[in-house]
């Protein structure tokens, strides 16, 4: 399970610095790390079964569970190997609900 955070147009400059500087010197990186495949995001758990999800949602909302940041994606990722397995935004707009 991850968090996704806004990508402003200055995190993806940097990114896509780092990604040159990367390139220019020959260093090798996963191509989930690359300029456009990349989501910004801090994972929350690992080895976190989906048949959980629903159940968690519910109780964080229960528990009045208030972040110090505002949410606005939620997903799940397979690893090993990497792969985004599910994902949905909580927000239909980068300005809030």
């Amino acid at each position: 399970m991850f968090i996704g955070f806004d990508t402003c147009s200055f995190l993806k400059q940097v990114h896509g610095r780092v990604q040159t500087v990367l390139d220019h010197f020959g260093i090798p990186n996963h191509e989930y790390y690359r300029s456009g495949e990349w989501v910004p995001h801090c994972s929350v758990a690992m080895k976190f079964p989906s048949s959980r999800l629903p159940a968690t949602l519910e109780a964080a909302a229960h528990h009045g569970l208030t972040l110090p940041f505002r949410a606005t994606e939620i997903g799940l990722i397979q690893h090993p190997p990497t792969r985004l397995l599910w994902r949905r935004p909580l927000t239909d707009s980068c300005t809030g609900p």
